[in-house]
């Protein structure tokens, strides 16, 4: 258990190290071109791991038949996190791709 606690800190911190380098990277760019830019693979992995919780959350909460309060609420939370997730994940730029689309004009 405590290799499994370990494991995931590794990971949170992984990330908060990945957020820190690409914040670092900040251009002036408006939210259409952010999201136009490419999206480094982890974050790609990431949006698509938030879709399909935004899609499981939907079919929870329009399945046709009466389900537990419990449920009802924890769908709606994988709704917004799932949301949250592939909407933050898609305005991450990949600015090495970014500066080479730039030179090559595309």
């Amino acid at each position: 258990m405590e290799s499994v606690k370990n494991s995931i800190i590794f990971y949170l911190i992984a990330v908060i190290f990945k957020l820190y380098f690409i914040m670092q990277n900040i251009q002036n760019l408006g939210v259409v071109a952010r999201m136009k830019a490419p999206t480094p693979r982890f974050f790609r992995v990431v949006r698509n791991i938030g879709l399909v919780l935004g899609a499981v959350g939907t079919t929870i909460l329009t399945a046709g038949t009466a389900l537990p309060a419990v449920v009802v609420t924890v769908a709606g939370y994988l709704v917004t996190a799932g949301a949250v997730a592939a909407a933050v994940s898609q305005s991450t730029v990949d600015w090495n791709a970014y500066e080479r689309q730039q030179f090559v004009g595309i």
